[in-house]
């Protein structure tokens, strides 16, 4: 079977915010911040990705909420 390549694409609002929590989240850890809200939610975004890329038959949608 072909292997199959997933992409997730992040758009306007979810691409800035993603690109200003992955820069919290390094400033964080440059100071020493062992764990926070924001590198919970960053790791758990990238899980998300990770998990798409993996299941490629999930069909699952993830949307912004709020």
């Amino acid at each position: 079977m072909a292997e199959k390549h997933v992409s997730i694409k992040l758009l306007g609002d979810a691409k800035e915010a993603y690109l200003a929590l992955k820069k919290i989240v390094d400033e964080e850890r440059r100071k020493g911040v062992q764990s926070s809200f924001n590198q919970t939610l960053l790791r758990s975004i990238e899980e998300k990705s990770q998990y798409s890329n993996a299941t490629t038959t999930s069909g699952y949608t993830y949307r912004r909420t709020g």
